[in-house]
C-alpha cells in the first residue's frame, strides 16, 4: 500500500505584507477552504474521506508563507491533488483540472449538463458556450462546499487591502497557481454554479418509513426525518397532517413510524436529492 507526500507552499503577496505579517482572520479562511476542499474533492471523486491526510507544517518565525503537507494513496484512488490542479506532474492533462474549469466559466450561469456518448460531461453556459470536461467534472464544478473554499483560498483574501497576488508551489519551488486580484473574480461563490435546467429523475414510494426528527410548525420545509438508515431534509406536503400536527393532534411525532408516499427528485448532473412527503398515512 504505497503512500505519497507532497508538499505544497501557499503565499500571498501584496504591500499590505511586506513586514511578513498575515492577517489571522485571513490566514484562517485560508486554511479552512484548502482543508475543506481538498476534503470536498475525495468525497466526491473517490467516495471517502479516508486515506488523504492533510497537516500544516509548523511556520517560520516572521514568514506569511504556510505549508501544506498533503498525504494520499494515488494506487488505490484518483489523485486528489492532480484533479484540483494543485500538482505540477499528474497523470491529468494540465487543462483537466478544477481550478482551470472554474476560470474558464468565469462565474458565467451553467444552463444544463449532459453526458456525451464518449461518457464525458457536456457543460453548456448561458452564453451557449459548451465545456466538455470528463464525468466526475459536473458534480465537483456545481459542489457549493467547493466552490465556497475556492472562493476562501483564492478570491476572498485578495479583496483585503494590500493583497495583491497568490502563489502556490510545490516542494521543489515550482510555480503550480498564481493569481492577481484581477484573476480572483473567476473564483468568487455565487450561486451561477447551480445548474438552471437541471435533469431531474422522479422516484415515488408509495409506502416509505420514515421517522420525524425535526418538525416546524410556521413552515414546511426543512424538516429532518429518518429515512432507509440516514437522516433527510423533507417538505411537507400533506395539509391534512400539517394541520393536525400544528393542532398537537399528532402528539407522538417523534416516537412514530409513519407510512408515507414520499416523491425522491435526483439532480443527475450532481447527485443531490431533495424529498417531498405527498401523504402520510393514518
Amino acid at each position: 500500500m504505497d503512500e505519497r507526500s507532497e508538499l505544497l507552499t501557499i503565499k500571498y503577496d501584496g504591500e499590505a505584507l511586506v513586514d511578513h505579517r498575515i492577517d489571522l482572520g485571513v490566514l484562517a479562511e485560508s486554511l479552512t477552504g484548502l482543508q475543506l476542499l481538498i476534503s470536498e474533492v475525495n468525497l466526491i471523486i473517490n467516495g471517502t474521506n479516508d486515506k488523504i491526510d492533510v497537516k500544516v507544517k509548523p511556520f517560520q518565525e516572521g514568514s506569511f508563507e504556510y505549508i501544506l503537507d498533503v498525504i494520499q494513496h494515488p494506487s488505490e484512488y484518483l489523485d486528489v491533488l492532480a484533479v484540483i490542479g494543485l500538482t505540477v506532474t499528474s497523470g491529468i492533462a494540465l487543462k483537466d483540472t478544477l481550478i482551470n474549469y472554474v476560470k474558464e466559466i468565469n462565474n458565467r450561469p451553467i444552463r444544463r449538463m449532459s453526458f456525451t456518448q464518449e461518457g464525458d460531461c457536456k457543460i453548456i453556459l448561458d452564453d451557449d458556450e459548451s465545456i466538455i470536461t470528463p464525468s466526475f467534472f459536473g458534480k465537483l464544478l456545481t459542489s457549493k462546499t467547493i466552490r465556497k473554499s475556492l472562493d476562501k483560498v483564492i478570491y476572498t483574501p485578495l479583496q483585503h487591502d494590500g493583497y495583491d497576488l497568490i502563489k502556490i508551489n510545490d516542494n521543489e519551488g515550482n510555480s503550480i497557481i498564481e493569481y492577481t486580484k484581477e484573476d480572483s473574480s473567476a473564483f468568487k461563490f455565487n450561486n451561477r454554479s447551480k445548474v438552471i435546467d437541471p435533469l431531474i429523475n422522479e422516484l415515488v414510494i408509495d409506502d416509505a418509513a420514515i421517522t420525524f426528527l425535526t418538525v416546524h410548525r410556521d413552515k414546511n420545509t426543512n424538516w429532518r426525518a429518518e429515512y432507509d438508515g440516514s437522516a433527510v431534509t423533507i417538505t411537507m406536503n400533506d395539509d391534512e397532517f400539517y394541520t393536525r400536527m400544528i393542532k398537537g393532534i399528532e402528539s407522538l411525532v417523534f416516537s412514530s413510524t409513519y407510512l408515507v408516499k414520499l416523491k425522491i427528485l435526483e439532480e443527475l448532473n450532481t447527485g443531490e436529492k431533495s424529498y417531498v412527503i405527498e401523504k402520510v398515512y393514518n
